[in-house]
Parts: C-alpha cells; sequence; structure tokens
C-alpha cells in the first residue's frame, strides 16, 4: 500500500493544530463523529514515544523541503500504519516492551485492514510542521487559536514550563518565522515564572500563525471561545468548511460534551473532554491575579489584538 492511495481511498486526512492545551482533542473527537474516521491523537509528532524508531526528536519541530528527506519516510508509514516491528524490537530495553511493541503491531494492522472515511490527526506539537505537511499530502488544516490569558492560565494550573532551546537551536525555524524572538529564546524566562513562559510560547506561536494565515488563504482558523460558546451553529459551520456531513450524532455529540451539565473544570492531573464549555473558558478569569492578567494583555496585545478584542479581555 502506498501513501498517494491512501489519501485518495480514504478521501481525506485533516490535520488539527494550535497550541498545546489549545482545544485541539476537543474539537478532533467532534470532527470525528461526521464520518467514520480514525482519531490519532499525538500520534506523529509526538517526541516522547517510549518505543519505536521515530525521528522526531524535538519539540515543535519544523519540517521543510530542505530537511524533509529526515522524516518523510516515517511519517508515509505512519499514515500508512506500518508499525516498525523489527526496528522497534532493537530498542528493546526490558522483557515486557516485547508485548507493547507486539500490541502496537497488531494496532497498525487492524488499522490497515479497516474501512475509514479518512484519518484526523491532532497535532498541536506539529504546528510549525503544518504548512510543510499540508503542501505534501494537500491536507487541510483547521487551526484552533486559545485567548491568551486562558492559554497561559492552563500552564498556570499545571505549573508547566518550557525548554524554548528546541525552537532556538532549529536554525531554519528561527530564520522564517522566529527571528523577532531570538533574543528572548537565548534568556527566557524560567519556572516559577510560569506566566512569562506562557506569554513568550503564545506570541511565538500565534504570531507564527498570522504569518501562515497570510500565505495559507485556505486554512480554517478557530477560536476556542467561539465553539465554547456557542457549539452547535460554530460546529456546523467547521463541518460545513470540512465538507463533512453534520448528522444526528454529531449534534448529539457536540451536545454531550458541551452540556452546562458537565464539570466546569477537573481536579489537577485529569482532563476530560466533557465539560461545560460555556464556564471553563472564563475560568482564568478566577485563577489569574489582576496583575497576572494585565502583564498578559500587555505584552500579547500587538500579536493578540488581530485575534481578540477589548471587550474579550
Amino acid at each position: 500500500m502506498v501513501l498517494n492511495s491512501v489519501i485518495s481511498e480514504a478521501s481525506k486526512i485533516i490535520f488539527i493544530t494550535g497550541s498545546h492545551r489549545s482545544g485541539t482533542s476537543w474539537v478532533g473527537k467532534m470532527l470525528a463523529t461526521g464520518g467514520n474516521f480514525l482519531l490519532r491523537d499525538e500520534e506523529i509528532f509526538n517526541c516522547v514515544s517510549e518505543i519505536g524508531k521515530s525521528p522526531i526528536q524535538k519539540m515543535y519541530l519544523h519540517i521543510s523541503q530542505e530537511n524533509e528527506k529526515k522524516y518523510s519516510n516515517y511519517i508515509n508509514n505512519a499514515l500508512n500504519y506500518d508499525y516498525p516491528f523489527l526496528g522497534s524490537l532493537t530498542q528493546m530495553k526490558k522483557p515486557k516492551d516485547f508485548f507493547r511493541i507486539a500490541k502496537r503491531k497488531m494496532r497498525s494492522i487492524g488499522r490497515m485492514l479497516r474501512k475509514n472515511d479518512g484519518q484526523i490527526l491532532i497535532e498541536p506539537i506539529g504546528f510549525f510542521s503544518a504548512e510543510w505537511f499540508s503542501k505534501k499530502y494537500h491536507t487541510p488544516v483547521v487551526l484552533v487559536v486559545r485567548h491568551p490569558a486562558s492559554f497561559v492560565s492552563s500552564l498556570k494550573k499545571l505549573n508547566w514550563g518550557f525548554d524554548f532551546n528546541c525552537l532556538l537551536t532549529q536554525k531554519e525555524l528561527m530564520e522564517y518565522y522566529l527571528k523577532p524572538y531570538e533574543s528572548d529564546f537565548s534568556n527566557p524566562p524560567r519556572k516559577p515564572d510560569v506566566i512569562g513562559i506562557g506569554i513568550l510560547l503564545w506570541k511565538a506561536i500565534y504570531g507564527t500563525a498570522l504569518k501562515l494565515k497570510n500565505q495559507n488563504p485556505d486554512w480554517i482558523f478557530v477560536k476556542l471561545e467561539d465553539l465554547s460558546v456557542d457549539p452547535i451553529p460554530q460546529f456546523q459551520r467547521l463541518f460545513s468548511k470540512l465538507n463533512l456531513p453534520f448528522n444526528s450524532h454529531s449534534k448529539q455529540t457536540i451536545l454531550e460534551y458541551s452540556s452546562p451539565t458537565n464539570p466546569v473544570e477537573f481536579e489537577k492531573g485529569r482532563d476530560h473532554s466533557k465539560r461545560n464549555s460555556r464556564e471553563t473558558i472564563g475560568i482564568w478569569k478566577n485563577r489569574l491575579t489582576p496583575d497576572e492578567i494585565n502583564r498578559i494583555k500587555k505584552e500579547t496585545n500587538e500579536i493578540s489584538s488581530h485575534y481578540y478584542h477589548e471587550q474579550d479581555w
């Protein structure tokens, strides 16, 4: 089975991206109700896969025509459900790894035999490779935007940092997209300044997204807040843009996953897609201090003003 036949027979691959913690998993799950899609959540650009001969070793890797040779074969195999069984065996560290490798190989065979309408790839960590991917595999791209304060608030809850060296050490990425942030990446904010980390990361991702929007007018940009406040009509519009059927199952699932009877948030360390979506998007107003909100607004304004208005603060 060759890649081109997979794409033509399976009808489509949809690439969903944005920053991590931007709601891409929720969006992907809802879109998958529009057909018999295989949903793949951070499988290809996952740089921390325990077993498997993946050349993707950097978070937010940038792939382009210049360096694609190193990655194309791996991604082609992944899209063809071809799991490298023998290659993975050579990376075994303990006996129980064999059973995990065998399980993944059986899963890949099952996927290969399964008839589906295509694949939905949820790849926030593949953001800086989205343009290359969309051109090489002729895939539509859905880019999910999350309010900067909401994004930073999510990082604050989890106390997540970020290693900006994974961006700074990618010469082509820095030259083409992230040159304005070179000095910031060289001396970045560090924990416990999670607010500063989130601000810089949000600017780098969604500042780049503005450039990508101009270069790729066919890409679909959606704000998580719009989908959360008015999920049925907003998802109907998104389904239509992707030429997906919006059926009764789609409507029921979206209502189930956004219902006001769902929790607003979960305990630290737990995550779930079934939430009170309308209330969830405003959590940041209580989780962040007024000074933190003012800082985020001030330091992201040059970029965030392209996505959000004054009343969104």
